[in-house]
């Protein structure tokens, strides 16, 4: 809204109302996380009459709203007749907000995001999953990073091993339902809809894992090579991602469960990932390891010694792996590999000039990106 050209006085109740009405939260949370942070402190007037005047459908995400604000907001009540929110700013002064229009069936629905008021705006709030990691790891290990969202939690943590032999095996543990909900999958219903998009997220989230492995793996590259690989790693991701049911078999262990897993193996690397956990994604990237049938393990952030039971800051995270070997030169490839020159080959630029040069098709520039057009 900072370019919605309105002036620099407050936001309207019914300019929120109207821009609410347009950016759902769902399913989309990352589009409504990017407009959202566009907001100045002119819109914290109008959510907070949302919330008092608004529909109820919309009072989550004018919450999430008001957390870009450092204004914490909690619910209280259980009837429509004493339900009534407690909004907190930076300095904990409080106001009760009690909502005009709320019927019995949204009590019903409550689940209305809740900010702790004392957290900094920029804390994730402690992991609320358990995570997973190899097994009897007696090298050195550490968290390299995770993803999520401050006003949402944390969806997803990778976890990595130092392994014997200059090996490396990251292990990613992903919140099943938050992560379905960050990518368009959560809070649908039907059968035949809940299969197809159970279908479709598992195609996601292999597709994160192929993009994950082709980028690390990647060897030194310069000039065309580099402009090639780059724009061919979209279209050899999408393809391979399509067909992971394909991919090869392998069998985990997580403690005495067996898990069935598939996994897809590119250059000097591997990954894979298993969704026999209803609750969680299991996936697992490795460098100079050949067996793909790994013994995983329960774990917490204490083996890895960083505390995920308490809220914490990218900058915690950064101050943890500055001290942790660099996971991308660990997997940085030294020689260049078949798969990488599949890679580049799928570049659709790429492709133009061989079909060019056997005279299959015009010449046409316009229609690709070329080389010297691709940022490094």
């Amino acid at each position: 809204m900072r370019d919605s050209g309105v002036t620099e006085t407050p936001f309207t109740y019914e300019q929120v109302l109207a821009w609410l009405s347009s950016h759902p939260l769902e399913p989309d949370r990352f589009k409504f996380q990017c407009e959202a942070g566009g907001f100045d402190a002119r819109v914290v007037p109008g959510m907070i009459e949302v919330l008092a005047s608004g529909p109820f459908e919309l009072h989550r995400a004018a919450g999430c709203v008001l957390a870009f604000h450092r204004i914490g907001t909690k619910s209280y009540g259980s009837t429509v007749e004493d339900f009534e929110y407690r909004l907190f700013g930076p300095g904990r002064n409080e106001r009760v907000v009690r909502p005009q229009h709320l019927k019995a069936t949204d009590m019903a629905e409550l689940a209305f995001i809740s900010v702790d008021p004392l957290r900094r705006f920029d804390e994730y709030p402690p992991l609320d999953f358990s995570l997973t990691g190899l097994s009897q790891c007696l090298g050195p290990r550490w968290v390299t990073s995770f993803e999520g969202f401050p006003s949402f939690g944390v969806r997803s943590v990778y976890l990595a091993h130092s392994v014997e032999d200059g090996g490396l095996i990251v292990v990613k543990t992903a919140h099943h339902q938050r992560w379905d909900d960050d990518h368009r999958g959560g809070n649908r219903t039907g059968s035949e809809d809940s299969d197809r998009l159970r279908t479709r997220n598992s195609e996601l989230f292999a597709r994160v894992l192929v993009l994950f492995i082709v980028d690390s793996t990647r060897p030194e590259l310069q000039g065309e090579d580099r402009s090639y690989y780059k724009t061919g790693i979209y279209p050899f991701v999408d393809s391979h991602a399509e067909e992971w049911r394909r991919w090869e078999s392998a069998q985990w262990s997580l403690g005495e469960q067996s898990l069935d897993a598939r996994v897809f193996r590119f250059a000097d690397g591997w990954t894979g990932f298993s969704v026999d956990d209803p609750d969680r994604y299991i996936a697992v990237a490795a460098y100079n390891v050949a067996d793909t049938n790994v013994r995983l393990e329960e774990v917490d952030g204490a083996a890895y010694d960083f505390d995920f039971s308490m809220p914490f800051t990218i900058e915690q995270l950064r101050a943890h792996t500055d001290t942790k070997p660099d996971v991308a030169s660990l997997m940085r490839a030294r020689t260049k590999h078949p798969n990488h020159e599949a890679v580049s080959a799928a570049s659709p630029w790429f492709q133009y000039l061989v079909t060019d040069r056997i005279g299959r098709t015009e010449k046409n520039p316009s229609a690709y990106a070329r080389p010297t057009d691709v940022g490094s």
